[in-house]
């Protein structure tokens, strides 16, 4: 069974106005802070 992405556990969920960000995104949906210090970012798409 595939267990999908292995990443180090999540310290803290931050917020996700990110205004010295320069992306061509608008808003990101999750943004957490890993126990390893990096960041994970996660957007989910849809269609509407």
């Amino acid at each position: 069974m595939s267990e999908g992405i292995v990443l180090p556990p999540i310290r803290e969920l931050l917020p996700t106005n990110l205004p010295k960000i320069s992306a061509n995104e608008k808003d990101i949906d999750n943004l957490f802070l890993l126990a390893d210090g990096t960041y994970a970012i996660v957007d989910y798409e849809a269609e509407y």
